[in-house]
Parts: C-alpha cells; sequence; structure tokens
C-alpha cells in the first residue's frame, strides 16, 4: 500500500506472517495500536474500538509502511485518540553514547547486540526535557511511560507479536538497557534488531501461543 495514510484509517498490520494487529492512524504517520489481533483479516471488520484497549502509541519509519503488509479496515474510527502522540515518554540524553550489551550471557543463546546506553530522561512531546532518570532511583517512572523507539519494519512488527503473546505492550530494548532478565521470547526481537537473522528467516517463523 502507499505509504501516506489518512488520518482515521484502520488499519489491519502484519507482525509476523499470519497475525493481524489494528491500529488508527492520526495523522503524520504515527499509529495508535490496539490490543486486538487476529489471523483472519474478517475478524477485524464487527470491532468496536471504544471497548478495546490501546497498546501503544508509535511513529514508524516511512519505510515501515512500504515494507509492512497492511490493509485497509472498514469500521469506525475513535475519534478521542489524538492526544495519545502527546503523552510524555522516556528517552536517552543526547550525548548517549553507543554500548556492546551481551544478550543471555553465559546460555546457548549468547549473543551480542549494540544499542544506546546513558543517562535516560523524561520527555514531552515537544521532546523538551521533564526530568532526568537516575535508572535506580526512578525505576518506576520509566516502567511507567513508554520507551522512545523509531518504528523500523521487523523490529516494530516482532515487538507487536510478543505483545500478542504476552497480552500487554512489550519493550524488549527498555528491558535490555534496565538490566531486566531477559524471556527466551524475546530472541527473535533482540537478533532482528542487531541483523542476525534474515528477513526470509523471520518470516518463515510460525506463531506461537500467548503466554500465560
Amino acid at each position: 500500500m502507499k505509504h501516506f495514510i489518512r488520518r482515521d484509517t484502520i488499519l489491519a498490520i502484519e507482525t509476523r506472517k499470519g497475525l493481524y494487529v489494528l491500529a488508527q492512524s492520526i495523522g503524520n504517520y504515527t499509529l495508535v495500536f490496539f490490543n486486538i489481533f487476529y489471523e483472519n483479516i474478517d475478524q477485524f471488520n464487527c470491532i468496536k474500538l471504544n471497548k478495546k484497549d490501546i497498546l501503544c502509541c508509535i511513529t514508524p519509519v516511512k519505510t515501515f509502511f512500504k515494507k509492512a503488509n497492511i490493509e485497509k479496515i472498514k469500521i469506525t474510527p475513535l475519534l478521542d485518540i489524538f492526544d495519545q502522540n502527546k503523552k510524555d515518554h522516556v528517552t536517552f540524553e543526547l550525548m548517549s553514547l553507543a554500548k556492546t550489551y551481551i544478550i543471555y550471557s553465559g546460555t546457548k543463546d549468547e549473543f551480542e547486540i549494540n544499542y544506546w546506553d546513558g543517562d535516560l530522561r523524561l520527555v514531552n512531546w515537544k521532546i523538551e526535557k521533564i526530568k532526568k532518570l537516575d535508572k535506580i532511583k526512578d525505576k518506576k517512572i520509566i516502567e511507567k511511560y513508554q520507551f522512545d523507539t523509531m518504528g523500523m519494519y521487523g523490529e516494530l512488527n516482532e515487538k507487536l507479536y510478543l505483545s500478542y503473546r504476552y497480552g500487554k505492550y512489550v519493550e524488549p530494548l527498555k528491558d535490555m538497557i534496565m538490566n531486566e532478565k531477559l524471556p527466551l521470547e524475546y530472541k527473535t526481537y533482540f537478533l532482528i534488531t542487531s541483523e542476525k537473522i534474515t528477513e526470509e528467516e523471520w518470516l518463515k517463523l510460525p506463531i506461537e501461543r500467548k503466554i500465560e
């Protein structure tokens, strides 16, 4: 589909092959994702969005719209979600540097991933700093607010798939930088972000059951 999507458009976006999540465009390439997943796109046609929970609000890069499998759904959009992109969120301080993280250290699944490291900050939707965050003292704040990520094709798809499996929005990168224990279910996500799996290999992966 064309990467320009009108505001109020409802979309079914493929996560892993054969599993779709519902999203609503709120303009400027920004999408609000709902905690609604189906393998059959036709099942979305009877959804009432005012009775569904929101997962997250993300502005994917333009190539995401070019590469992802996206279908328009003709249902009534929500009218009161256009402030979702104006919520505070967590991001790195501007002078942060790259770091090599060891994933699943000491196990057969161990590998390295390069990502940012440094001080975190709570910012508003204009990227104005509200508070410098300490990873220990301000852990509850960091857990509460969404971590700012780019929304790349593959990376975002797999993160949404993981949200399906866990029944809630998950943020593997935030868990990694906060030194949380990383479930093995995150492995494919980190393989994608570190470019250690090909698109062809990823697209062949099956849909696994939800995690209770």
